[in-house]
C-alpha cells in the first residue's frame, strides 16, 4: 500500500510538523479540526507544504524518524524548498544491511 510522508507548516507559529499516513487529505483535516489536545492542535492552522509518496509504511516511518532526529528546522526547510528531490525520500534512510 502506498504511504505518504507529509510536512505541515504553521505560519502563525513558524513550526513544522512531519508525519506519515496513507490518507494525507484526511490527516490534514484531522490536524486542523480535531478536538483532541496534542502537539498539532496547539499550532493551528496547518498548511501542507511537502508531500512525498513512499512505497510502504515501514519506509515512511523510517524517513519520518530520520527527519525528526535531525532536530533541525533548516534541514526541514531544505527538504520543503528543494527542487532536487523527486518525491522519494527513502534514500535518506540507510539500509541496515549496508551499514558500516
Amino acid at each position: 500500500m502506498i504511504h505518504y510522508l507529509y510536512i505541515l507548516y504553521s505560519e502563525k507559529y513558524d513550526k513544522f510538523y512531519i508525519g506519515e499516513t496513507n490518507e494525507y487529505k484526511r490527516r490534514l483535516k484531522e490536524h486542523n479540526n480535531s478536538y483532541r489536545s496534542n502537539y498539532s492542535s496547539k499550532y493551528r492552522p496547518w498548511t501542507l507544504v511537502a508531500l512525498f509518496e513512499i512505497e510502504n509504511r515501514s519506509i515512511a516511518r523510517g524517513v519520518e524518524s530520520f527527519i525528526k532526529n535531525q532536530k533541525s528546522k533548516d534541514f526541514i526547510k531544505k527538504i520543503v524548498s528543494s527542487d532536487i528531490l523527486s518525491g522519494k525520500l527513502s534514500q535518506l534512510v540507510r539500509v541496515p544491511i549496508l551499514r558500516d
